[in-house]
Order: structure tokens, then C-alpha cells, then sequence
């Protein structure tokens, strides 16, 4: 699974966890709607850790687990 697609599963199961639309994520975060729009579409160009801890404070999960696991020797796990 790419990075893309990976980060995109990972914030909608947390989202539907909690129950939330992209609009409560917005509201709870301050990540306007549109970036997490384009999240979850697959489009993480120039991703920031800073809205990768604001999107997982918001949805109360470690920023790990929003992010793909990397092995240096064989690319992304």
C-alpha cells in the first residue's frame, strides 16, 4: 500500500470511529476541510507533521498511527 492510500484509510477509520464528518474533524482540529478533503482523496502532497498532530490530537490517536511505518532497508512496511 502506498503512503498516499495508506494515510487516507488510516484518518477515515479513525474519523468513522468517532463518528466524524469532515466537518467535525475541521471544527475539532482547525485543518480546513479542504486539506482534509484532499487527505482523504489519496492527495498528501507537502504534508506537515503539524496537521498530522492536529488531525490526531483532534481524533484522540498517536500520530503513528496515521502514519505508515518506514524499514530503511526495504521502503515503506
Amino acid at each position: 500500500m502506498n503512503q498516499p492510500s495508506f494515510i487516507a484509510n488510516k484518518l477515515r477509520s479513525a474519523m468513522d470511529a468517532k463518528g466524524y464528518t469532515q466537518y467535525r474533524l475541521f471544527i475539532r482540529s482547525g485543518v480546513p476541510q479542504a486539506r482534509i478533503s484532499d487527505l482523504l482523496r489519496g492527495n498528501v502532497t507537502n504534508l506537515r507533521i503539524e496537521t498530522l498532530a492536529k488531525l490526531s490530537l483532534a481524533l484522540d490517536v498517536p500520530v503513528v498511527e496515521l502514519t505508515p511505518r518506514y524499514n530503511l532497508k526495504e521502503g515503506v512496511a
